[in-house]
């Protein structure tokens, strides 16, 4: 995932925990506390689908519900988290274009392939 102007990424703060539960953090570039964005319980999971917008204040993520994935964006200021609008078997990773509007992602099982949609997030 690449890093936002103020946010550090830091992929220790993608955590599993023994009771089930996976929860996405972000910590500010400067120094301080990790911040909580989301917070998933099984059999919902996390895959290893995260972007930045270009602007820095969204934080796009892809869940995966043990049948599908959907891709997710949560404002970096926290609040509730809304669907991007895709699904698809497997979204393993995704890229916002710099201009905001084009998304390129790899999914689909058994064979993973690369999409690229313009105009997908215009909205």
């Amino acid at each position: 995932m690449q890093e936002s102007p103020a946010w550090a990424w830091n992929a220790a703060r993608l955590r599993r925990s023994i009771l089930g539960r996976a929860a996405l953090r972000i910590v500010p570039r400067g120094g301080g506390p990790p911040r909580e964005l989301v917070r998933l319980k099984q059999p919902e999971r996390f895959t290893a689908a995260f972007a930045w917008s270009p602007d820095s204040r969204w934080v796009f993520f892809a869940r995966n519900n043990g049948v599908e994935t959907e891709l997710f964006r949560i404002l970096a200021a926290g609040g509730p988290f809304e669907s991007a609008g895709l699904r698809r078997t497997m979204i393993l990773s995704v890229s916002i274009h710099p201009d905001g509007k084009r998304i390129t992602f790899q999914g689909g099982e058994p064979n993973l392939e690369l999409w690229s949609l313009d105009g997908f997030l215009a909205r």
